[in-house]
């Protein structure tokens, strides 16, 4: 592996990886109907008189919560890699471009 080539996978890599996690969580192994086999249960221990429309919105704020981490990870991580092309120091600004 080239010296150039080295950086680049180090800083790309990380947010590849993050991205195909993210494409894994689209499919329907994390389905509304699959976390709420997690989700309901926790809901009902921590407040067992919790009604379905509390569960339900507990379910549909832990799941958008999940999705603006996961979306903000990524850009934390292509944030970090833009910064970071081989020979090129890129001003905040134009990284934010980039």
């Amino acid at each position: 592996m080239t010296h150039h080539l080295r950086p680049w996978l180090a800083a790309w890599f990380p947010v590849g990886l993050w991205a195909g996690l993210i494409f894994l969580g689209s499919t329907g192994l994390f389905a509304s109907s699959e976390t709420s086999r997690f989700i309901r249960p926790l809901v009902l221990w921590l407040h067992p008189e919790a009604s379905d429309a509390l569960v339900g919105l507990v379910q549909t704020v832990a799941r958008k919560g999940w999705h603006l981490t996961e979306y903000a990870i990524l850009t934390a991580g292509v944030w970090r890699a833009v910064g970071r092309p081989p020979g090129i120091a890129a001003a905040p600004a134009h990284r934010a471009v980039l």
